[in-house]
């Protein structure tokens, strides 16, 4: 599986984030990512990223930002629905493992 991203650091970042950043390879799925793989595989449904992130035993402000990159790489989708998790107020995505199979008017 791959990110297709590798890792990210803002430009205000110091200089010792922004070459950790780079020296991690493309192509391989951090600890971090592999966890929120490895829960959404687990739960078919889907999970919002406080679920992801009660299940995981981490912050919310750890999962979130692991979320695009696995987007962008087709290992997660957005499953199209959102609901409000327990102790939220607000409603949130539901993302699913796999890449999202809509069928488009195209392929119909």
């Amino acid at each position: 599986m791959t990110t297709g991203g590798g890792a990210y650091a803002r430009n205000t970042d110091p200089t010792t984030s922004q070459e950790a950043a780079n020296s991690l390879s493309d192509g391989c799925l951090t600890a971090l990512q592999k966890i929120v793989v490895d829960i959404l595989k687990a739960h078919s449904s889907g999970l919002t990223v406080p679920e992801i992130a009660a299940i995981a035993d981490r912050t919310v402000v750890t999962i979130s930002p692991r979320i695009r990159p696995l987007v962008n790489a087709g290992v997660i989708h957005n499953s199209g629905t959102k609901k409000i998790p327990p102790e939220h107020t607000r409603a949130c995505i539901v993302w699913a493992f796999g890449r999202n199979h809509e069928v488009t008017e195209t392929e119909t």
